[in-house]
């Protein structure tokens, strides 16, 4: 199963199975004509049905797959990658996968494509695998900011970038362990008149029915969801305590740097994109676990729903494949900036502005009035030897006029 679709289950229906490879075995059903019974056709919502699963997918390639290239071109032009950028790059390149596998398979479905055995075995194994692990990198993504929420002043030494990677790789290991039998589950049929399709091997279908269809649904849908919800309540809380904490405090001087703004602008990305998951995954999730106790008879109605239903659901849950890249752009300023600026080949010159500035920005404070003196507060270290001895030359010259002070500073050399 998937929670973003695309994972393979049996259902039961009285007494029998049907194989239903989420969205994409439902489409084979269309050429198959098991389940498409002369009474079906009487139906509007049939009609409506057959359109959705003959076309929607063909929608989310054409906004996910230049919505994640995207993605990963933005975070590829920025100068440092930290572990939340990196997050992001991973998960773009899982959806697009995702994608560009459920599209194959569709395909291959359609025109009863000959791919051998072996080749079943894999086009399974990998598109239930990205599916998948796509919803353990939000997960990641979810604990890394919820860490950074609560403890904000040790997160850079508890969960660094290589940290991150160590992560993400476990959930890989982890995703692939439970697919890894698709290697010899499946097989490759043929029968003349209509052409070749892929089927999970008669062995096996006990198996897949009474035991890995519950292991699946808990691994892929029921676990990423609560993770991914607790960790946003955490994080939701957190930052009520801490804005409640910040009202007592005279100086906020996190709040008004560069980095924490981005701190918090990475934070909304996050949780935005956590609620967008939960919002399209969980009726997945739900329909998953309610289908072995819907039941149905034969070219009826109620069939119909159930097949409605199911593509619904799936519409939704392989759109999260899709909308990441526009959520970063509409909830981060600068993700939007530096896609813009990459796009328009500006990303050097505006990081070698930005330098220039930042290393030439000194700024100085005056002391109280009435005390008579200036403070120099240099703000970054210098940058060249030269420029910290010439520093030392400052002077201070001090002069009244009536009951106010005044200061001017002057440098025995500038830049």
């Amino acid at each position: 199963m998937d929670a973003g679709s695309g994972v393979m289950a049996y259902v039961v229906h009285a007494g029998s199975s049907s194989p239903l490879n989420s969205s994409l075995n439902l489409n084979n059903s269309l050429a198959d004509g098991d389940l498409s019974g002369p009474n079906l056709e009487d139906y509007t919502l049939y009609h409506v049905d057959m359109f959705i699963a003959s076309y929607y997918l063909w929608l989310v390639l054409a906004f996910g797959l230049p919505g994640n290239v995207a993605s990963i071109f933005t975070i590829l032009s920025m100068p440092t990658v930290s572990s939340s950028k990196a997050h992001v790059a991973i998960l773009a390149v899982a959806d697009m996968l995702a994608i560009i596998l459920k599209i194959t398979y569709l395909l291959i479905s359609e025109h009863s494509i000959h791919v051998t055995g072996p080749g079943c075995a894999v086009i399974m194994f990998s598109q239930q695998f990205f599916t998948c692990y796509v919803n353990w990198v939000v997960v990641a993504m979810t604990a890394e900011r919820c860490l950074a929420v609560c403890f904000p002043l040790r997160v850079g030494r508890m969960y660094t970038r290589r940290k991150a990677l160590l992560v993400l790789a476990c959930f890989l290991l982890m995703t692939s362990a439970e697919y890894f039998f698709f290697f010899w589950a499946w097989e490759e049929k043929h029968e003349e008149g209509y052409g070749f399709w892929c089927q999970m091997k008669e062995e096996y279908q006990p198996f897949v029915r009474n035991i890995f269809y519950w292991l699946d649904g808990f691994y892929s849908a029921l676990l990423p969801c609560g993770f991914i919800l607790i960790g946003n309540i955490l994080i939701i809380i957190n930052i009520k305590r801490a804005r409640k904490a910040q009202r007592h405090l005279t100086n906020t001087f996190d709040q008004s740097t560069r980095k924490g703004r981005d701190q918090r602008q990475i934070t909304i990305m996050l949780v935005l994109v956590s609620i967008v998951f939960l919002v399209l995954n969980i009726p997945n999730a739900v329909l998953y676990f309610l289908k072995p106790y819907w039941v149905y008879e034969e070219n009826s109605y109620e069939q119909v729903k159930f097949r409605f239903t199911s593509h619904l659901v799936h519409v939704l849950s392989d759109s999260n494949h899709a909308v990441n890249f526009y959520l970063y752009f509409l909830s981060m300023s600068s993700f939007r900036r530096r896609f813009l600026d990459a796009i328009r080949c500006r990303g050097r010159r505006r990081q070698a502005s930005s330098s220039l500035y930042r290393t030439s920005q000194t700024y100085v404070h005056s002391a109280p009035h009435g005390e008579g003196a200036y403070k120099l507060n240099k703000t970054h270290s210098c940058h060249s030897l030269k420029s910290c001895s010439n520093s030392n030359n400052n002077k201070l010259i001090h002069s009244t006029s009536g009951d106010a002070t005044h200061a001017s500073l002057m440098s025995s050399s500038q830049l």
